[in-house]
């Protein structure tokens, strides 16, 4: 990581030390910010995602807190009242809980009593010590779920969803910064364009010049080569403006280790080149790899926990139904030390029981929680099949545009022959500065459109990335 932060230093204050790439488009050789180190900066930095991260984060803290249900209770009380000289009663009660995933609670307690208007319910004989161990368990409501399972359930499927979330945010992140990029070379390839036909309209227009102050040519052919000046001169511009502003674009992603947003220096340019790395680093293939199914997207599995998490509720509400029986049973003993003493005919027990006659209550929150589920169901199917149908067409984009990027590749070709003809005509006084605009004019639409065909295809495997749901930096 400090390798790449360092190259950003470079690249953002321009140093003139940075070895630069050499590329088709750059002649300058100019420094360039790479596609893979641009997307890890902006995977590692980028405030969405370290909100991602901070999702995550609170996904375990709630973990935590609903395994805080299952902690053991330490418990004291103490009461007593001395009044004129007589000590009316001493009570201490301590007790230990211990909840079990099961629904079983283990107790064990400690007792002390003495007074002389001592509760006779309180009464321990020769003012020992009582100790107790024993279990409370409910066989009604409560015994196959509870409050306190069902949280901690629900919890851990959230913490799954988060990660999903969090890998489909991250995701988005990374798509967005990635059109960026592309539109940061479609633009720059249009810039480097129009400078390149500038040069030979200005070449042309000089050479024509020259012919007309010695009589070879008309002057108004050194009028209508200067006017191709001009009109390039203004698509130059224009091209210029589209360039800054999605420079500015691709900045909006970068962002220090520190939260300190950060902007490219004006002579940083793009990778021109990625196709043949693009694929590797986001994760794509030509076509849908085999063992690919849309049970693996995270979407689908974030719809599938969240389906999870509502049936949950759903369990826990259709166990509300049944009635409350709670059985509490524990030993009793003053000599915890000797074991043998404990005897099945010295006990404390007891049940509390409770039963709802019409249930209203309960039924509506089970059909309320059924509804949720099943509309959970339903967003989860018509999910799956748009997503499916989504991917497809996705592919049939890309495999499109990459034909469309040969054709063209070739008009671009034949066009550039016919200028090349129309030029050597025009040296032996066979053609005219007209025709050869005309020609050059369709080699620059030509080229233009190439360069819109080849952005599409970077972008339609941008978007594929999206629909498939890749993390490529994901561990």
């Amino acid at each position: 990581m400090s390798r790449l932060l360092f190259r950003l230093f470079l690249i953002l204050i321009g140093s003139s030390t940075l070895h630069a790439q050499s590329e088709p488009y750059n002649d300058k050789l100019e420094p360039i910010l790479s596609l893979s180190e641009y997307l890890q900066l902006v995977y590692d930095f980028h405030p969405i995602a370290k909100q991602a991260e901070l999702r995550a984060n609170s996904a375990a803290a709630n973990i935590l807190k609903a395994r805080g249900a299952f902690d053991p209770q330490l418990k004291a009380s103490y009461s007593g009242k001395e009044f004129l000289g007589t000590d009316y009663f001493d009570i201490l009660n301590t007790s230990l809980t211990i909840p079990t995933w099961y629904g079983i609670e283990l107790k064990a307690g400690f007792d002390e009593a003495d007074g002389v208007f001592l509760n006779p319910e309180n009464f321990i004989p020769n003012n020992e010590q009582l100790f107790s161990a024993g279990i409370s368990i409910s066989v009604g409501e409560g015994l196959i779920i509870d409050k306190r399972r069902a949280t901690l359930k629900q919890a851990r499927l959230l913490a799954t969803l988060t990660q999903n979330e969090q890998q489909l945010a991250l995701n988005n992140l990374l798509t967005n910064a990635a059109l960026s990029y592309f539109d940061w070379i479609k633009s720059y390839k249009q810039l480097t364009t129009y400078e390149r036909f500038l040069k030979n309209a200005q070449l042309r227009f000089e050479g024509i010049r020259e012919q007309v102050i010695v009589g070879d040519k008309a002057a108004i052919d050194s009028l209508e080569a200067n006017i191709t000046v001009q009109n390039r001169r203004l698509s130059l511009e224009q091209a210029r403006l589209d360039y800054r502003n999605t420079q500015l674009a691709v900045s909006n992603f970068l962002w220090g280790n520190r939260g300190i947003p950060l902007e490219l220096e004006n002579n940083t340019i793009p990778q021109i080149d990625v196709s043949s790395e693009l694929d590797l680093l986001l994760q794509l293939s030509n076509n849908l790899d085999a063992d690919f199914t849309i049970e693996n997207h995270p979407k689908i599995n974030a719809l599938r926990q969240k389906v999870d998490v509502l049936d949950v509720d759903r369990k826990f509400k259709a166990d509300k139904l049944k009635p409350k029986l709670d059985l509490n049973y524990s030993f009793l003993n003053q000599d915890p030390t000797n074991l043998n003493q404990f005897n099945t005919s010295d006990f404390k027990a007891g049940f509390n029981f409770s039963l709802d006659i019409f249930l209203r209550k309960e039924r509506g929150d089970l059909k309320l929680a059924k509804i949720k589920v099943e509309d959970a169901e339903y967003d989860y199917q018509q999910a799956s099949l748009v997503l499916s149908n989504k991917i497809e067409a996705s592919y049939n984009a890309l495999q499109s545009f990459v034909k469309q990027t040969r054709v063209n590749s070739q008009i671009v070709a034949d066009y550039n022959t016919l200028l090349k003809a129309e030029e050597r005509k025009f040296e032996v006084g066979e053609s005219s500065v007209f025709l050869i605009n005309s020609r050059e004019r369709s080699l620059i639409d030509t080229q233009l459109k190439q360069i819109e065909i080849e952005n599409k295809l970077l972008k339609a495997k941008a978007k594929l990335f999206n629909t498939l749901g890749n993390d490529p930096f994901g561990t």
